[in-house]
């Protein structure tokens, strides 16, 4: 039996694996094959950005700046696309451009 990317990035997640953790948070966010569920999104997303990885904080933010499954808040939004910024990611720089954030 061949195991779903879904499949796959959860057993790296349960074990901690802060790629498969963006990954299924990721998953989740955008309802990549499966529905969509903010709330788990933003829980995988807030353990992969503990062990520090820029796109979990840059989704983070997204989760905050839209809305999704939490008060729509620009300061924490802000937060996390800085720190992702921080940690390189150039996404979050353009976003923050263009949503007039910096």
């Amino acid at each position: 039996m061949k195991l779903s990317k879904y499949d796959l990035y959860l057993v790296g997640a349960m074990q901690g694996d802060v790629k498969s953790q963006t990954s299924l948070g990721y998953i989740y966010l955008f309802g990549e094959g499966i529905e969509k569920h903010y709330g788990k999104a933003r829980m995988w997303l807030s353990k992969a950005s503990e062990q520090g990885d820029a796109d979990a904080f840059f989704f983070l933010g997204q989760i905050y700046y839209f809305g999704l499954d939490v008060a729509q808040n620009d300061e924490e939004a802000i937060a996390m696309f800085s720190k992702s910024i921080e940690l390189g990611n150039k996404d979050a720089q353009r976003f923050m451009e263009e949503k007039n954030l910096i």
